[in-house]
C-alpha cells in the first residue's frame, strides 16, 4: 500500500512539475523530482552558522554588547573597570548570557566553485518567506533551526517562544506574520509554548531592510510594548526559585526573528520585556533573554 501511495505521489508531482515547474528560490535551477525546496547543489552548500553549539559567537556577542550597554547606562556609566556584578549596585542590573543561534549566514551570492553554475543566493530564503509568501519554504527551515537548538544544551531550558510581531496593519497587508512561521516549529521542536501577542508592536516603522544601519536602532526605538496581562498569565504557571516572596526566578525566553543585521529590533523587543519583567518583579539576574533568527547577516 505504501509503495503504492507513494508511486501516486510521484506521477502527481512530476504532473505538476511539467505544468508548473519548481525553482530553487538560491540558484533558479529547475528543481527535479526528488529535489524539495532546494536544488542538491545548493542543499549541499548551505552556509550552516553552527552557532547553536557556539556559546559565544558573532550574534551572541553583538547581543550581549548592547545588553552591556544597557546595564552601564543603568550603573550610571561608572568607569566600567571593573565586572558589572562587582560594580555597587550592580547586582540589580547583572542577568544571564544571552545565547544566540542562527541557521545560515545571510551573504550576497557566491559562485559554485566546482561547477561554475548559477550564483547561489541565500538570502532569498527568508526574502522568499518574508515578501512572496513562501510559507512551506520558511517552515522547512525553521524546523531545522528547531531540531539544532533542541539539541543544544544552550537551548535546552527555554522556557516560551515569543516573535518579534508587526504592526497591525503591515500584519494585515501582507496576512502572515513571518517571525511567528518561525517561532511556531522551533516552539514544537523545543516541546514549550509560542506566546504570540505578549509582545506588540505600537509605532509602525519603516522597513528595516530599507535604511542604513546607523539608523536602525533610532527606527525601533519604543515601537514595542507588552501586554502584561498575557505575560503575567503565562508567568504563573512557571516554577519559582529561592523564596517565594524574594522575587526571583528562573525563565529563559527566546526572541525570534527571521534576520539579525544589527540586532535593533531584537534588542527593542528586549528592553520592551526586560521592563515589564521588572514591573511584575522578575529580577533580571533570574531571567534569560536569547535570541534565534534564521539568517545572520554580518555587518562589518
Amino acid at each position: 500500500m505504501e509503495k503504492h501511495n507513494h508511486a501516486l505521489f510521484c506521477a502527481v508531482r512530476g504532473f505538476l512539475d511539467f505544468l508548473f515547474p519548481r525553482e530553487c528560490p538560491v540558484c533558479g535551477r529547475t528543481l527535479t523530482l526528488q529535489e524539495q525546496f532546494l536544488c542538491i547543489e545548493c542543499r549541499a552548500n548551505l552556509p550552516l552558522a553552527h552557532f547553536w553549539s557556539w556559546p559565544h559567537n558573532p550574534l551572541s556577542d553583538k547581543f550581549n554588547e548592547m545588553i552591556q550597554r544597557d546595564l552601564q547606562k543603568e550603573l550610571g556609566q561608572n568607569g566600567g573597570s571593573e565586572p558589572p556584578e562587582k560594580q555597587d549596585g550592580a547586582a540589580a542590573a547583572y542577568e544571564p548570557y544571552a545565547e544566540g543561534a542562527a541557521l545560515f549566514f545571510y551573504r550576497a551570492p557566491v559562485r559554485p566553485g566546482v561547477s561554475g553554475g548559477p550564483a547561489m543566493d541565500y538570502r532569498m530564503i527568508t526574502r522568499r518567506l518574508k515578501y512572496e509568501a513562501d510559507l512551506p519554504l520558511g517552515r522547512h527551515f525553521a524546523k531545522i533551526l528547531g531540531k539544532h537548538l533542541a539539541a543544544s544544551a544552550l537551548f535546552r531550558t527555554v522556557s516560551c517562544v515569543i516573535p518579534v510581531p508587526l504592526h497591525p496593519l503591515r500584519r494585515w497587508q501582507r496576512g502572515y506574520n513571518q517571525a511567528e512561521i518561525i517561532g511556531r516549529e522551533i516552539a514544537g521542536a523545543l516541546r514549550v509554548p509560542l506566546l504570540c501577542g505578549v509582545l506588540r508592536r505600537v509605532r509602525r516603522t519603516r522597513s528595516q531592510a530599507r535604511i542604513s544601519l546607523d539608523k536602525k536602532s533610532l527606527n525601533v526605538q519604543g515601537a514595542f510594548d507588552v501586554s502584561s496581562r498575557k505575560l503575567q498569565r503565562f508567568l504563573q504557571g512557571q516554577p519559582r526559585s529561592g523564596h517565594v516572596d524574594s522575587g526571583d526566578h528562573s525563565l529563559h525566553i527566546l526572541l525570534v526573528d527571521d534576520v539579525f543585521t544589527t540586532g535593533a529590533t531584537l534588542h527593542a523587543c528586549y528592553r520592551a520585556l526586560r521592563d515589564a519583567l521588572a514591573r511584575l518583579g522578575f529580577s533580571p539576574r533570574n531571567v534569560r533573554i536569547s535570541v534565534a533568527t534564521l539568517a545572520f547577516a554580518r555587518t562589518i
